[in-house]
C-alpha cells in the first residue's frame, strides 16, 4: 500500500489505472455512425431552422463588421458608441478572424456565419458523445448524450446565432477531453495539446480563462505516483495557453482601447441575475416548465405565504437529498479514492471544476466589468456540455456500483424517457418556429420593414442618425449614427455628457440634412420618440409601421 493524498490506495488498484491511453475518437464503429448520424441530423434541422438566415443580434453586427473590415485590410474594426470606427478589443479575435477566413472562399460573411454554426452544432454533438463514450465505455449512454445534447433548446438555440458561443463551446469541450487525457497519462505533449485548445478557447471568448483555471488545478493535482508535480508541464501548459492572450491585451493598450471597452466598478449580482440563471437551469432538468412561470402561476392560486411554504419545502426536499447522496458515497466508499481513478470520476471532476471556475468568473465580471450580462441561456450555454458529460459520468458510476439495483435501473429509464421526450417536443418546436420567423435582424418583421426600406432608399452620402444603428448598417449597409446615450447599459450609470451630445446631433441634424430613424423597438438606455422631439428641433418626415423618420425644423 501507498498513500495517495490522505487515502491509502492499493498498489494493485494502482497497477489497475495504468491502463494504455484511450483514444479520443471512439474506435468503435457502431458508436462512430451513430454519434456521426446524430450530428447530421442535428445539422440538418439547425440548417432548417435558420433558412431565412443566421439569427443576428447586436453582437452579431459587431462581429460581421469585423469580419469585414479584416477581409478589406483594415484590421479589426468596430462601432464606437458615438459611430466612429475604432479597433475592436471588447471580444478577443479568433471568431471574426475565423469568418473573415471562411467569407474569403467568395461567400458573404453572414452566410459564413451561418455553415459555421452548422457545422460547429454537428461536432458538438460528436464530441459529446466521444467524451461520453471514452469515459464510460457505454455505447447507449454515448448516444443518449449526443440525443440531448441533438434536441437541447438551448443548443439549437445557442448555435442558431452568429455568436462565439457555438466555437467556445466546441472548444471548450474538446479541452476538457484533452485534459481529462492528461490526467490519466501525464505527459508534456499531452498538457501542450490542451493548452492549444484552451489559448484558441481563450482567443473566442474571455470566459476562456475557466478552462485555463480548470487546466492549470487539473495538471498540478493530476496522480503521478511518486514523482510529484512536473512543473514542465505547469510551464509549458501555461506558456502556450496564455501567451496568444497576453499579446493580444498587449495589442488593445497599445492602440489604446484598453482591455475588453470596460473599466473597473462595484456593481454586484441582483436578484434578477439570480433569478435568471435558476430558470435556465431549471429548464435542463424540465424543459418548457420555467420556476418563475410556475411562481407566477402559485401566486394566483395560492398566495405569497403560500409560495413561501412551497419555496422552504422544496429547499428541504433538496436539503434532505443532497444528506442522502453524502451518506451514501460514504457507505459506498466514493471518499477512499478509489473513485477518482476511474475515467469517468475523473471527467466528472474535471466538468465540475470548470463549472466553478466559469461560475466564479461571470460573478467577477458582472460585479466588476458588466452590470448588464444576463445569466440567460447564451452566457450560460457552454456549462451545459459540461454538466450534461459529468452527469451522464455520475449515471454511469452508480449504475457500476449497484449492478442488482433494479428499481434504480427502472428509475433512470423512465427519467431519460421523460427527459428526451420533453426535449425532443421543445426543440422541434422552436425549430418549426426559427423556420417560419426567423431570428433578431434576420426575422422576417426586419426583412419586411418599412423603415429599412426607407433608408434604404435614401442618397448615399445623407448622414443617418438611429436607435437601431447596427440593424440599420446589417440590412442596407450603409452606416448609421447611434443618438446619445442617457445611460451606460454595460455600467448601468446616467452619461453625463447626455445634454451636450443631444445638443451637437442636433445641431449635425441642422447642418447637414440628416435624417433620424427612430424605430419603436427602442433600447432602454436611450431616450424615447417623445423625449426627442422635445429636446431636439425636430419633426416627422414620415410615420411607419415600425417607426418614425425626422428632420430638423430648421432646413
Amino acid at each position: 500500500m501507498y498513500y495517495h493524498g490522505r487515502f491509502r490506495i492499493r498498489r494493485s488498484e494502482r497497477i489497475a489505472t495504468l491502463s494504455p491511453p484511450r483514444a479520443l475518437w471512439p474506435q468503435s464503429t457502431s458508436t462512430a455512425l451513430i454519434l456521426l448520424s446524430l450530428a447530421a441530423l442535428g445539422m440538418l434541422g439547425l440548417a432548417h431552422a435558420s433558412a431565412l438566415g443566421i439569427g443576428v443580434s447586436p453582437d452579431s453586427v459587431a462581429y460581421v463588421h469585423a469580419a469585414r473590415s479584416f477581409l478589406a485590410g483594415q484590421g479589426l474594426t468596430t462601432f464606437s458608441p458615438n459611430g466612429g470606427i475604432v479597433p475592436m478589443t471588447q471580444v478577443p479575435p479568433v471568431y471574426p478572424v475565423l469568418l473573415a477566413s471562411v467569407a474569403a472562399l467568395g461567400v458573404d460573411v453572414a452566410l459564413a456565419a451561418k455553415w459555421l454554426s452548422i457545422l460547429l452544432f454537428g461536432v458538438t454533438i460528436v464530441v459529446t458523445g466521444a467524451a461520453v463514450r471514452r469515459s464510460t465505455r457505454s455505447l447507449l449512454l454515448s448516444a443518449f448524450g449526443g440525443l440531448l445534447m441533438l434536441t437541447s433548446y438551448d443548443m439549437l438555440y445557442v448555435h442558431s446565432w452568429a455568436w462565439t458561443e457555438p466555437l467556445f463551446i466546441a472548444l471548450g469541450l474538446l479541452a476538457l477531453l484533452l485534459l481529462a487525457e492528461y490526467v490519466e497519462h501525464p505527459s508534456l505533449r499531452r498538457a501542450v495539446a490542451a493548452a492549444i485548445v484552451v489559448a484558441i478557447a481563450f482567443l473566442t471568448r474571455y470566459t476562456g480563462a475557466a478552462l485555463l483555471i480548470t487546466g492549470f488545478v487539473a495538471i498540478v493535482l493530476a496522480d503521478r505516483g511518486t514523482r510529484g508535480i512536473e512543473w514542465a508541464d505547469v510551464a509549458a501548459f501555461l506558456a502556450v495557453a496564455c501567451g496568444p492572450m497576453l499579446l493580444w491585451l498587449a495589442w488593445s493598450i497599445h492602440v489604446g482601447a484598453g482591455v475588453a471597452h470596460r473599466s473597473l466598478a462595484w456593481h454586484p449580482p441582483t436578484l434578477r441575475h439570480v433569478a435568471s440563471a435558476v430558470d435556465t437551469v431549471w429548464q435542463w432538468l424540465l424543459p418548457g416548465l420555467t420556476p418563475l412561470g410556475l411562481g407566477r402561476s402559485l401566486l394566483a392560486h395560492i398566495g405569497p405565504a403560500g409560495v413561501w411554504a412551497a419555496v422552504l419545502s422544496c429547499a428541504l426536499a433538496v436539503g434532505l437529498l443532497l444528506l442522502a447522496g453524502v451518506r451514501w458515497a460514504s457507505l459506498k466508499g466514493i471518499e477512499s479514492g478509489k473513485w477518482l481513478q476511474q475515467p469517468a470520476g475523473r471527467v466528472l471532476c474535471l466538468s465540475a471544476l470548470y463549472c466553478v471556475a466559469y461560475g466564479g468568473l461571470l460573478i467577477a465580471s458582472i460585479s466588476l466589468l458588466d452590470a448588464s450580462t444576463p445569466v440567460d441561456v447564451r452566457i450560460l450555454s457552454p456549462l451545459y456540455p459540461a454538466i450534461l458529460v459529468g452527469a451522464l459520468c455520475l449515471v454511469h458510476e452508480a449504475l457500476r456500483r449497484r449492478k442488482g439495483d433494479g428499481l434504480l435501473r427502472s428509475m433512470l429509464v423512465v427519467t431519460a424517457i421523460a427527459l428526451a421526450g420533453a426535449q425532443v417536443a421543445r426543440g422541434a418546436a422552436w425549430i418549426t418556429s426559427a423556420h417560419g420567423s426567423g431570428l433578431g435582424y434576420a426575422n422576417v418583421a426586419w426583412q419586411r420593414s418599412e423603415a429599412v426600406e426607407y433608408v434604404r432608399s435614401l442618397d448615399p452620402g445623407r448622414p443617418i442618425f438611429s436607435n437601431r444603428f447596427d440593424a440599420l448598417y446589417f440590412l442596407t449597409g450603409k452606416p448609421a449614427i447611434p443618438i446619445p446615450r442617457k445611460a451606460n447599459p454595460i455600467t448601468l450609470r446616467t452619461e453625463e455628457g447626455y445634454a451636450g451630445d443631444m445638443l451637437r446631433m442636433g445641431r449635425a441634424l441642422e447642418a447637414s440634412d440628416g435624417v433620424l430613424v427612430y424605430f419603436s423597438t427602442t433600447r432602454w438606455y436611450m431616450p424615447s420618440a417623445a423625449e426627442l422631439q422635445q429636446e431636439l428641433h425636430v419633426e416627422p418626415l414620415l410615420t411607419f409601421s415600425d417607426g418614425v423618420a425626422y428632420g430638423s425644423i430648421g432646413r
